[in-house]
């Protein structure tokens, strides 16, 4: 009898588990369904006068001389903000000198401010990476304050948007350089910046035997991102030294850049030991190859890898009739 009441008891405990593990998807998704309706609602209701406001902008922004469009009344300053930050990606020059000022007259850097001072570390990444836009002294404090505390993550972000000038993308490059944090994918965003900045800087560390091999590939990638061409003979020189994460990077700059060392880099990982390296430097012979590599695809395309070989049988296909005496190439 105490067998059988125990596993009824065991399998009322199962039907009961699974009626609430169900009642709480449902409610999670009644709720995610619900959020979803309120955004559209939302963004329905807010549409004419957000769409109103981004004509009136770009008119002004297009025209030096016409004045700053008022915000419409009932618009949210969330919803000018986000406009403002989506038109931020796409204007350069003047024009985003222009659209900073509207900003702080709108009251949009206020906005941003306070969620700089939010709990929620989503609202506050956010709003570091906006106020890249601006350069005011109430927002390089407020940056420079979130450089000295926060989660590593923001720091990065409020040294990206710091990060306005050689002189300071420079310093600021420094001293992340020394951080863990600085040497993952997560900085990607921030080393571009300095790259784009300061790129000199970055190629002179890139001289440094001692750099740690984390942080040189996001030098590495931040450099063939920017288009920095002059660091193309620095970054083919570190291939075959680090490591194949760092070779692979390197030839992915290259070939980013368009410039002519990264056959010399290809070349140099179709011999690698790591397959995928091997499978990189086939990625670019297979479009930049000439009769000249012949023997390095015939090589390959003997690999006890299946892939790797048939690849190369494919790009040694291409190149076979242009190699044969008397065949001008293409």
């Amino acid at each position: 009898m105490f067998g059988l009441a125990s596993f009824d008891l065991v399998m009322r405990l199962i039907w009961q588990t699974t009626l609430a593990l169900v009642a709480i998807g449902l409610v999670l998704m009644s709720g995610l369904v619900l959020r979803r309706l309120l955004e559209e609602w939302w963004d329905a209701r807010h549409r004419p006068a957000r769409e109103a406001l981004r004509k009136s902008l770009l008119l002004s922004l297009n025209q030096s001389a016409a004045a700053p469009p008022a915000v419409p009344r009932g618009l949210p300053v969330a919803e000018t903000a986000r406009l403002v930050d989506e038109l931020a990606q796409i204007v350069r020059g003047d024009a985003r000198t222009r659209l900073a000022a509207f900003a702080v007259e709108a009251g949009i850097e206020r906005h941003w401010l306070q969620r700089l001072r939010s709990r929620l570390t989503a609202y506050r990444f956010d709003a570091a990476r906006c106020l890249a836009l601006l350069d005011t002294e109430r927002s390089r404090a407020a940056l420079a304050a979130c450089l000295e505390q926060g989660p590593p993550r923001l720091k990065l972000a409020a040294a990206e948007a710091l990060a306005q000038d050689a002189v300071q993308a420079a310093a600021l490059a420094a001293r992340f350089a020394a951080e863990p944090a600085a040497h993952g994918r997560h900085a990607n965003r921030f080393w571009h910046r300095i790259a784009t900045v300061a790129p000199d800087a970055l190629v002179g560390w890139l001289e440094d035997p001692n750099l740690p091999t984390a942080l040189a590939i996001r030098l590495v990638e931040a450099l063939g991102d920017a288009g920095h061409s002059a660091a193309a003979n620095r970054i083919e020189a570190l291939v075959g030294f680090h490591g194949d994460e760092l070779d692979r990077a390197a030839l992915a700059a290259l070939d980013r850049l368009k410039h002519p060392l990264v056959m010399r880099a290809a070349r140099s990982l179709a011999t690698a030991k790591e397959p995928d390296s091997r499978r990189a430097a086939l990625a670019v012979l297979a479009r930049r190859a000439r009769p000249r590599d012949i023997e390095i695809v015939q090589a390959l395309a003997g690999d006890p890898i299946s892939d790797i070989g048939e690849a190369a049988s494919a790009i040694l296909a291409r190149l076979a009739p242009r190699a044969a005496p008397g065949v001008e190439p293409a």
